[in-house]
């Protein structure tokens, strides 16, 4: 989960394009994470390289 890749960038709308947007982009992509942790059914081991996501926080 690196920074690079979680938020998927391409998906982000810039806040200075649109602010709305920009946060409704990234609830979405925290729902996308969420969903995927929750399907862990033994375990999930989570992993990056370099700098991490800003999401990394949130799963703790």
């Amino acid at each position: 989960m690196t920074a690079k890749a979680v938020p998927f960038a391409k998906d982000i709308t810039p806040a200075e394009v649109d602010r709305i947007q920009h946060d409704s982009d990234l609830l979405r992509e925290r729902c996308v994470l969420f969903v995927a942790r929750t399907r862990a059914r033994e375990a999930l081991h989570v992993s990056w390289s370099g700098a991490g996501s800003p999401f990394l926080p949130a799963l703790e």
